[in-house]
């Protein structure tokens, strides 16, 4: 009996796997997955780091403070430039006596001497101009630095946006990897059960060994489920931050990410110098300024 077994699944097995794979859909019928979206030809319009970076700053209410800052400043300037400017000020007086010193003479011929008024009035126009101010260029010099503390501020509260930006782009860009290797083992694990179905039903194969793939199908089918999951989760805080939607069939670019860290490493000395560093630099400056301001104000 063991024999008329073998010989049985040696001549039925071929038949049985060209069965099975015939069951399988062919390749054009195939609906597109993530693995052909992530193909080079498909990147044409896929997202880019930088360029949702870029989005996410322009979108943040604070990027419009640089220009509030230099209008500010710009006004102070003015401010400054005024008081070099000649100054009218106009004072007048005006006072009720009830008595008045009197002369009490009387003149040859019956003339007496003229009695003052009760009320004076005076009024006078006085203009001033500065000639020279010494300390209009310090107080110029610290406005300038004030300014570029300002937005060197700015920009350091602006930087972990961009990481964040970077943090989700990644999370989408691996669990959209992870879709695409997902999809093609359970396509690959769905043909593996019909063949084992079918090695079942002419008794060459144990149930249990079917069970096992479906199983495994199953728990596959899980964890693609949580990668979508997880790439709709990334997909909407990409969209909370540059403030454009994108939907579940949205493809992130990676092509360019090579050159990119190329390019980095060329660079680490730019890429090392990070805003904070600026921030610290031109408040120092700007304390150095203010302490030139003061001595000026001194002398």
């Amino acid at each position: 009996m063991t024999y008329r077994l073998v010989v049985l699944i040696t001549f039925c097995l071929p038949t049985l796997v060209a069965r099975a794979h015939s069951q399988i859909p062919a390749p054009d019928t195939l609906r597109p997955t993530a693995a052909d979206s992530l193909r080079p030809g498909a990147l044409s319009d896929s997202l880019r780091l930088g360029t949702l970076q870029d989005s996410a700053v322009m979108r943040d209410p604070r990027g419009r403070e640089l220009a509030l800052l230099a209008e500010q400043s710009r006004l102070r300037q003015q401010n400054l430039a005024a008081e070099r400017r000649p100054a009218l000020s106009i004072e007048g007086q005006a006072q009720y006596q009830s008595d008045v010193a009197r002369i009490p003479i009387t003149l040859p011929g019956g003339i007496s001497p003229p009695t003052p008024p009760h009320d004076t009035y005076d009024a006078h126009l006085a203009a001033g101009q500065t000639l020279y101010d010494p300390g209009i260029g310090p107080r110029r010099a610290v406005e300038d630095a004030q300014l570029a503390a300002s937005q060197a501020r700015l920009r350091a509260e602006l930087y972990p946006l961009r990481q964040n930006v970077t943090d989700a782009f990644f999370a989408t860009l691996q669990a959209q990897s992870q879709i695409a290797e997902l999809e093609l083992a359970i396509t690959d694990l769905e043909a593996q059960h019909q063949v084992a179905a079918a090695r079942v039903r002419e008794g060459a194969a144990l149930p249990s060994e079917e069970k096992a793939l479906r199983a495994e199908i199953l728990r596959r089918r899980q964890s693609l489920a949580e990668a979508r999951a997880s790439r709709r989760v990334a997909l909407a805080i990409l969209t909370d931050l540059t403030g454009k939607s994108y939907d579940s069939t949205a493809i992130l670019g990676s092509t360019d990410l090579a050159t990119q860290v190329a390019h980095a490493r060329d660079s680490l000395s730019i890429l090392r110098s990070r805003p904070e560093y600026e921030q610290f630099a031109r408040s120092r400056a700007l304390l150095a300024q203010q302490e030139r301001a003061r001595k000026a104000q001194d002398l």
